[in-house]
């Protein structure tokens, strides 16, 4: 099964080993945690990030940062911002609910090329 890749990135050591171990235990998600900064950098980097989880005790200012570097990176880069992490299962549903969100909006293309003159013979270019 293919797990969707959680980086988890908050100064508190306790909320982000606990968002971290929320998040893995979910056969579907797999949690990536960060200690600091240039460390979230570094793992954003190395591993294919579907959804980065801000914990809001790092600062305004880093928040912006990381976003920053981040969406310029991968614009479809889910970011959430929880204020706090507790014992429940409510990170791990906001996951995957805009997991799902960004699924769903995912709409297939179509690309169509129809040539009209191919079949001709006639040597004629259109630019």
């Amino acid at each position: 099964m293919n797990r969707k890749e959680v980086l988890v990135f908050g100064q508190n050591e306790v909320a982000r080993e606990t968002a971290g171990r929320l998040i893995n235990n979910n056969r579907d998600l797999l949690g990536i945690v960060a200690s600091t900064a240039e460390d979230a950098i570094e793992k954003f980097h190395r591993f294919n990030i579907n959804v980065a989880v801000l914990i809001n005790d790092i600062g305004e200012e880093q928040i912006r940062k990381l976003r920053k570097i981040f969406t310029l990176q991968n614009e479809d880069l889910i970011i959430l911002q929880p204020d706090a992490v507790d014992e429940s299962d409510r990170l791990c549903n906001e996951v995957r609910e805009s997991l799902e969100k960004q699924k769903l909006s995912e709409k297939p293309s179509w690309s169509l090329i129809d040539d009209a003159l191919k079949g001709t013979g006639l040597d004629i270019h259109i630019e």
